[in-house]
Order: C-alpha cells, then sequence, then structure tokens
C-alpha cells in the first residue's frame, strides 16, 4: 500500500506541473513570497485563473501560503519540507533557467515587486535607525521604546553627530515607564 501512496503522489506532483502557467508561476516564486496581485501584474490573467492555479500547486506541496492579515503570500516549501518537492523544485529550476520566456518573468516579477510591495512577513526583521544632533535624549528614548513595545519584528539603534551624556531626567522618565 505504501508504494501506491508513493506513486499516488507522484501522479499528482506531475498533474500540478502539466500547465506551463504553474511552471511559470513555480519559478517566479523562487524569488521569495508574492502575492495574488503580483501575479496578476506578471501574467495579466485574472485574478480567479491565478487562484485556481495556485491553489493546484499548493494543494499537492509545491507551494505554501502564509497569512499577513489580510494578505496571502505564496512561496516554495521550506527546508523541512517534502525532499520529493524540493528535489522536484531544484531540478525545475536547473532545467528552464535559459528560457527566454522565463527570463521575461523574471522580469516582470522585479517590477510587480517594486510597483505592488506586499507587507513583510513576520519573520522579516525591520531595522529602525534613530539619529538626532546629540544622540542623548530623544533618540535614546525612541530606541528603548521601540524595543520595549516592538517585539522581535524591529532592530532598533540610536546615535547622534556630536553624542553627549545621556540627561539625568531622561533616565528617570524611561524608569518611570519601565524601561531602562
Amino acid at each position: 500500500m505504501e508504494s501506491r501512496n508513493q506513486v499516488f503522489r507522484v501522479s499528482g506532483l506531475s498533474k500540478a506541473l502539466s500547465e506551463e502557467i504553474r511552471i511559470r508561476i513555480l519559478l517566479c516564486l523562487q524569488g521569495g513570497p508574492l502575492s495574488l496581485n503580483h501575479f496578476v501584474d506578471i501574467f495579466e490573467l485574472a485574478p480567479s485563473t491565478l487562484s485556481k492555479h495556485l491553489h493546484i500547486l499548493e494543494y499537492v506541496g509545491l507551494a505554501v501560503s502564509i497569512r499577513q492579515g489580510r494578505w496571502r503570500l505564496y512561496q516554495w516549501p521550506g527546508e523541512g519540507g517534502d525532499k520529493t518537492v524540493l528535489s522536484l523544485l531544484k531540478w525545475l529550476a536547473e532545467s528552464v533557467s535559459d528560457d527566454p520566456v522565463l527570463q521575461a518573468d523574471s522580469a516582470r516579477r522585479a517590477v510587480a515587486v517594486q510597483t505592488n510591495p506586499a507587507p513583510a512577513l513576520k519573520t522579516d526583521v525591520t531595522r529602525v535607525l534613530f539619529l538626532c544632533t546629540g544622540n542623548s535624549c530623544r533618540s535614546q528614548m525612541a530606541e528603548a521604546l521601540l524595543r520595549s513595545k516592538g517585539d522581535r519584528r524591529f532592530e532598533a539603534a540610536s546615535a547622534g553627530v556630536a553624542p553627549r551624556d545621556i540627561p539625568p531626567l531622561t533616565l528617570e522618565v524611561m524608569k518611570e515607564i519601565g524601561i531602562d
């Protein structure tokens, strides 16, 4: 029974790759996560058509989706994914890397990502630099507040053109709200 399940799985993967557009979608995902809006910009197809293809790719495990608020971002499975799928994706990318259609898709992908940015993944870290003249009061407070309230999504730092010592009142105000 186990071998039939493997054959059934490989058959499903083969069927999913039987449409040219699905191969093109998968290879666009090689560059990182994309939303349905990106695919509409890249392929100039109806959202419902692209959604159907993405659903098929996701159903067989060739793509995964991640919810970001009201957005759904699609990407390749991660390192811990099905070894058959990961090998197949690697083989696919190597087999057609110099195809002119895919190179044109890649160019349209770059434009779509620039003109229609999707939200950052929760695992992405946003770096914030607070810059002021003395780096002694406001920038230090802003850095501490962001570190405290910004979860792990932010990496905060502060700097100044002519740094000075932090005034005691600044330390006292921050202590009042429980931030060192």
